[in-house]
């Protein structure tokens, strides 16, 4: 039971990268018939789902010794806690280690430091009841959307979604996309390792863009996954191992 309660565990985690893609990127969504569903849907759509997912894990998940009507006890009370609150108790932790406005702070000062102008403004956070969660426009061609823990304010996904757009403009999409996972690592031992990782994966999705061919990679405590198609772009995201 412990093994189907870590692959709901990563179900849940799934449902919430489909609830962030369908809330910034419907199309990607789009049917046989070309409609594009709407956004609010797949959203909400997706964040039930997660939530279904993580309380059906938190139930078959095993206690310490089953055998034991002390063990048995235990198990019942966290089921029941677990339905009264779901949003704190029963979410795994996930966690990129830092919160909005530090991960803000941080890319702020990486792009004030290379002169350029497209910083993140105050991140207002919009609250559910499993997760918080944040979205950003950052220059002409870039959306920013993050997924933030409500036990401890810290982020638990990013996804950044870059339109098609001339040449010039997508080259500094991408410029600042990697500007964005420097910063969610900003004291890495390895960090040019992490910058090759991060544009390999844009280059190999972006060559993949007619078959919509997912490609991942993992650095560390990192894992970074990047999805384009001709039509709508590239979809990147970035979230712990």
């Amino acid at each position: 039971m412990r093994i189907v309660s870590g692959v709901l565990g990563c179900v849940s985690l799934l449902f919430i990268v489909v609830a962030m893609i369908g809330l910034i990127w419907p199309s990607f969504f789009r049917n046989k018939t070309g409609a594009v569903p709407k956004r609010a849907p797949l959203f909400f759509g997706g964040i039930l789902a997660a939530i279904l997912t993580v309380i059906v894990a938190a139930l078959v998940h095993p206690g310490q010794d089953d055998a034991g009507k002390a063990a048995d006890h235990d198990v019942e009370d966290v089921a029941v806690d677990a339905a009264s609150s779901p949003g704190t108790a029963a979410a795994p932790r996930l966690t990129l280690d830092l919160t909005p406005q530090q991960f803000r702070s941080n890319y702020n000062r990486r792009v004030s430091t290379a002169g350029g102008k497209d910083t993140l403004a105050e991140i207002e956070l919009v609250h559910d009841t499993v997760y918080d969660g944040f979205q950003q426009s950052v220059g002409r061609n870039l959306k920013l959307a993050g997924v933030v823990n409500k036990s401890d304010g810290t982020l638990r996904e990013l996804v950044i979604h870059i339109g098609v757009d001339e040449p010039g403009m997508m080259l500094k999409s991408v410029a600042t996309l990697v500007t964005i996972a420097a910063a969610v690592k900003p004291a890495a031992t390895a960090e040019h390792d992490d910058t090759e990782t991060v544009v390999k994966v844009i280059q190999l999705a972006m060559e993949g863009r007619k078959e919509s061919k997912m490609i991942e990679r993992s650095v560390g405590k990192l894992r970074y996954s990047a999805v384009a198609n001709e039509t709508d772009g590239l979809l990147f995201s970035i979230s712990p191992r």
